[in-house]
Parts: C-alpha cells; sequence; structure tokens
C-alpha cells in the first residue's frame, strides 16, 4: 500500500500586535489559559523605548500627577512650583553676618532637628542653640558642619516658633564675630506622617531620575526649605548637564541669600 503523504502543515494565523498599553501574557500561558475560555492582560507603563524620550519639564508634571492621583487630597499641594512661583520667591534674612544656616529654616519635618549650616573660612568650632520665646532649650558645639538635637531633652512641639543660632566660637575668630541666624516651626504630627507617606509613595512608584525633583518642588511649596535644599541639591549633583532644578535653586539661593557662585550649599544632599 503507497504511503500517504503528511498533511500539510496549516499557515499560522497573525494575530494582532497589543496596542497602547496592553501586553500579552508569554504565549504558552496564553494558550493553556485559552483552553479554558480565559484570556489575561498585562497593563504597563510603556517603557521609555515605546516613543520620544520626554523632557525632564515633563517628567516631572508626569510624577506629580500620577502621586496626586493615588492622593487626591493633596492634588493641588503636589503639583510643581510654576515659574512665576519661583521667581517670586524673595529674601527672608536667615543669613547674618557671613554665616548661612541650612537647617532646619522655614518648617522642620522632625520635632529633633539637626542643626546644618556652612562652614566658615578658617573656623573650628562652632556653637548652635535653639531657643523659644527667649528660654535656651538646646546649645551644642562641634568642629562639624552639624550638630543634632539630643535625644535626652523633650522634643519640640509643633506650632511654636523656635529661633535657631549658629555662632564661631574660636576664643579668636578667624575673620571676627561670625554668626547665623534664623527661625522655623515644627510640623504638626498628621503633616508629618503626610510627609513620610508622600516621600515613600514617590520614592515606591516614580522614576529614580526624577524623584528628588518631585519632592523638592513639594518640600518648598510647603516652605520646607532645608528639605527643598537638600534634594534640589542632590538632582542637580546628579543631573549636571540639566537646568531643570535651575529655577528651584535660583529661588531657594535668595530665600537663602546666598548669592554665591559656586553654590556654597554644594554637597549638602550627602552631609
Amino acid at each position: 500500500m503507497a504511503e500517504q503523504p503528511a498533511p500539510a502543515t496549516p499557515p499560522e494565523i497573525p494575530r494582532p500586535r497589543p496596542k497602547g498599553k496592553s501586553v500579552v501574557v508569554a504565549a504558552g500561558l496564553t494558550a493553556a489559559l485559552a483552553s479554558v475560555g480565559l484570556a489575561i492582560v498585562l497593563t504597563t507603563r510603556s517603557s521609555p523605548s515605546s516613543g520620544p524620550k520626554l523632557s525632564t519639564a515633563a517628567q516631572l508634571e508626569a510624577s506629580a500627577k500620577a502621586v496626586a492621583l493615588r492622593h487626591a487630597e493633596l492634588k493641588t499641594e503636589l503639583a510643581p512650583l510654576s515659574s512665576e512661583e519661583l521667581a517670586s520667591a524673595g529674601a527672608t534674612g536667615y543669613a547674618v553676618c557671613g554665616m548661612w544656616l541650612l537647617d532646619p529654616v522655614g518648617v522642620s519635618t522632625t520635632d529633633r532637628p539637626t542643626v546644618r549650616w556652612i562652614r566658615f573660612a578658617g573656623a573650628k568650632t562652632y556653637e548652635a542653640q535653639i531657643e523659644a520665646e527667649g528660654k535656651t532649650l538646646f546649645a551644642g558645639t562641634t568642629t562639624d558642619d552639624h550638630i543634632a538635637f539630643p535625644a535626652r531633652l523633650e522634643p519640640l512641639v509643633a506650632g511654636t516658633r523656635y529661633v535657631v543660632r549658629v555662632r564661631v566660637a574660636d576664643p579668636k575668630p578667624p575673620q571676627g564675630e561670625a554668626f547665623g541666624f534664623g527661625e522655623f516651626t515644627v510640623l504638626p504630627v498628621p503633616h508629618r506622617a503626610s510627609w513620610r507617606t508622600i516621600v515613600g509613595d514617590v520614592e515606591s512608584n516614580e522614576p529614580a531620575s526624577i524623584r528628588d525633583l518631585v519632592v523638592a518642588h513639594w518640600a518648598l511649596r510647603r516652605s520646607l526649605f532645608g528639605e527643598a535644599l537638600r534634594r534640589a541639591d542632590a538632582w542637580s549633583t546628579a543631573h549636571p548637564g540639566d537646568p531643570a532644578a535651575r529655577p528651584l535653586l535660583e529661588a531657594l539661593a535668595r530665600i537663602y541669600e546666598f548669592g554665591a557662585a559656586p553654590p556654597p550649599y554644594a554637597g549638602f544632599s550627602r552631609r
């Protein structure tokens, strides 16, 4: 009996490619699920290679909107500051007699803040104080450019206005007396929780390339000047060729009355 020819393999039916943000699950799994009448589609963000690269401003806007969708109660606060808002930021008188205080300034996110400042040329020892209504709550000396509020003391109270002072404490200051001071308040406990939640959300869900800039805008909008400066400095250091943070840094320079180039706070984010 003559051998029968093998049946021809039927041509493969072309399947439509998924569009937009839909990605079909691996073929083997899809086939298995289809046998019981199921189909699975995964929805993901478009990959960076799926279109033209977004500008930093567009990435900032997109990330801020994404966070706002997850936290509708803070939608207005999470919007990036406009160029007009940044341009309106003015001097606040925090820098006095040659010493620049960096943090806490404006509003502190903690009730036990670390006082940070810019080193004074030639100085070896510094004294920092925090006081309220003329009463000194904390005073300490250090040879570093920061000093922590001690755990042994009662925490600061939200709603109270504090004065923080830093001065060169050398017996013979290199350039005469040098000091700086500023005022700050402490975020209420619920707002501190909100701050931690939003920062955690941004750091967990938004692209690493834009996180610090998103947080810096939000911090400046809430007068968290130390946090805004730290984040803006970190982003600018990581993206030296991108001018997107320049308006933010210029606004902070006016707030702190820096007026110096290169920025005297360079490296603040790594302290």
